[in-house]
Formats: structure tokens, C-alpha cells, sequence
């Protein structure tokens, strides 16, 4: 395959949908083209680092507007039945406070439902911060991270590679993970048969590195790997964590009489910049 034609699996390779044949021809392409190489691994990079952009979190003042809102429409409809027994036309109907908002379309709908559910939470986080000095909604915010690191454990063992990405996209939102999450991101990242995940759970371990036993787990996965992607991506992150025990790993990688020439390179500079 040419490289535009590579280029055009880009897309399904960070996804993890690439076919058994595309991804072989995808990986043999980019042994030996830097440039595609190169290319993929910053779409890599920026694709996985998108996850850890924090969740947005409605203003505590949120809920005091939304509830103003409604009670201003409130006001609106009595007004607007005061004036109609005011002018002698009969017992008014009854109405509904939300009656005179049609939404036509479900996507209104579940617009209007978020808003709400939004208020709510802005409401219930102001409240606990207000009541307890914080520890409820501190107590909250670790319950929530227990729970998604639940789920993404969970999506991890999913046979689907688009499972185990969203699984992944969940980990990086995690604040402090258990023993149990990254034991699960180090199988991932030795085990996982899709180079699209193992590349992800590579960045989701650079969040962590300073957890118990990750570094030494990234060290240990450099002479697991099969992948030049993923041995090259593995390079990278020990440089950025200037993990100078990783000296040793990047010699045996350059002593395998297999290794793709750009990935031997990649480590000789590696060691050079770990032992300046």
C-alpha cells in the first residue's frame, strides 16, 4: 500500500475497527516508513490525550438560575390566567407549567432532560459544600471514582477493542487508581492483541507513572512487545519519564536480531538522552 492509503486506516486503527488483514498490512507499512510512522503516532498521542480533558461541571450558581427561570414562567401563566377571569371569560383551564414548550424532536428532549439533571447536580454539589464543609461532595467525588474504575476494569476484558478504548478513555479520569486498574492497564499493554489499545494504555500509564510498580511495568513490557508502534510509543514515554533504569531494556531491545532498524535507532537515542 502507498502512504495515502495508509493514511485512510488511520482513522479505524485509532478506533480499534481495523480488520485482522488491514492491521497487518498497516503494521508492515509502518515498519518501514518513518513518516507514516511518525504520523500516527502524534494522531496516537492527541486521540488518547483527548480523554483527559476533565469532565465539565455545572456552576453551582446553575441551579439558581434554571429555578429562576421557572419560576418567572410560573408567574407568566398565573398573570395570564388572573387576566382571563379578570375579563369574566369563564373558569380557565388548567395548564401545565412546561405546556407552551413544544420540542418536536427527541434531541430537544434529552436536551431539556440533561439541563435539568445539570441543575440538579449543581444544586446537590452547592448543598454538600454549603452543609458538611465539603466532605460530602469529596466523599461523592471518591465514590464516583471507585465506580468508574469499576467500569472500566470491566470494559478492559470486553472482546471488543472499541470496549477496551472506552474502557481506557474512563481510566483517564481517574484520580487515584486501585492496584486493581493498573494491574489492568499493564495486561492491556502487554497482552492486548490490538495495537490501537495497547498504544492507549500506554498513554493511560503515563498518567500514572508514579503509581506502585508502573515504571518497572513499562520497563518489563519493552521486551513483550512485537509491535514497532508500540515498541517505539514505549520509547518515547520512558524518555518523557526520564526513567533512567531503562537503560538496560533499551540495550536488550538493540540486541534482538529482529528489531526494525527505526525502532533500534529510537532506542540508541533514547539511551543517549537517559545518560546525559
Amino acid at each position: 500500500m502507498k502512504c495515502d492509503a495508509i493514511r485512510d486506516l488511520f482513522p479505524d486503527a485509532l478506533t480499534g475497527e481495523l480488520d485482522a488483514a488491514a492491521r497487518a498490512e498497516l503494521e508492515i507499512h509502518i515498519a518501514g516508513c518513518p513518516f507514516c510512522a511518525d504520523e500516527l503516532r502524534g494522531l496516537s498521542q492527541t486521540w488518547t490525550r483527548l480523554g483527559i480533558l476533565p469532565a465539565e461541571r455545572p456552576s453551582p450558581a446553575l441551579s439558581g438560575r434554571f429555578y429562576a427561570m421557572l419560576e418567572a414562567e410560573r408567574r407568566k401563566i398565573e398573570e395570564a390566567e388572573g387576566a382571563d377571569q379578570a375579563a369574566g371569560e369563564g373558569k380557565p383551564k388548567r395548564r401545565r407549567l412546561f405546556a407552551g414548550w413544544a420540542f418536536p424532536r427527541p434531541a430537544f428532549q434529552l436536551a431539556l432532560g440533561a439541563l435539568i439533571m445539570a441543575a440538579g447536580l449543581g444544586a446537590g454539589l452547592l448543598i454538600g459544600a454549603r452543609g458538611t464543609g465539603g466532605v460530602r461532595a469529596a466523599s461523592l467525588r471518591g465514590q464516583v471514582d471507585d465506580l468508574r474504575q469499576t467500569v472500566a476494569v470491566a470494559l478492559l476484558d470486553k472482546p471488543s477493542s472499541s470496549d477496551r478504548l472506552q474502557g481506557l478513555s474512563y481510566t483517564r479520569q481517574v484520580n487515584r487508581p486501585g492496584r486493581s486498574t493498573l494491574d489492568a492497564l499493564l495486561r492491556t499493554l502487554n497482552e492486548d492483541p490490538s495495537v490501537s489499545v495497547r498504544l492507549a494504555a500506554a498513554d493511560a500509564l503515563y498518567l500514572f507513572a508514579d503509581g506502585a510498580g508502573v515504571r518497572d511495568g513499562i520497563r518489563a513490557s519493552l521486551a513483550k512487545q512485537d509491535s514497532p508502534l508500540v515498541q517505539v510509543a514505549l520509547i518515547d514515554l520512558l524518555v518523557d519519564l526520564r526513567e533512567k533504569r531503562a537503560v538496560e531494556s533499551l540495550r536488550g531491545l538493540i540486541g534482538r536480531p529482529t528489531v526494525n532498524p527505526a525502532v533500534r535507532k529510537q532506542a540508541e537515542d533514547a539511551i543517549r538522552q537517559l545518560t546525559v
